[in-house]
């Protein structure tokens, strides 16, 4: 069970992924699964839909909410740039 004050949103862009982080810095095991349980459509408009600002966003996690060195924060943003395009070829 998680403890609640880890389910509080984060006041950052993104709060979900800086949520997941949370969890997982205190301890919490994530799993991938290969199969979809859901299906969604996006709007055309949405902050999902602006590459741009995703990337800002990411940076921004990385270096601002976990406090990573530049050299640890370029390390990780070129691994979840190879692994957000990958995913969408």
């Amino acid at each position: 069970m998680i403890a609640k004050e880890l389910l509080e949103m984060p006041k950052v862009k993104s709060e979900d992924t800086a949520l997941w982080w949370k969890i997982l810095k205190n301890g919490y095991m994530a799993y991938g699964l290969d199969e979809n349980l859901v299906r969604y459509r996006r709007a055309g408009r949405t902050l999902s839909s602006n590459k741009l600002e995703a990337i800002r966003r990411i940076w921004n996690l990385y270096r601002k909410v976990e406090g990573l060195s530049l050299p640890e924060s370029v390390w990780n943003f070129c691994f979840w740039a190879v692994r957000a395009v990958s995913r969408r070829i």
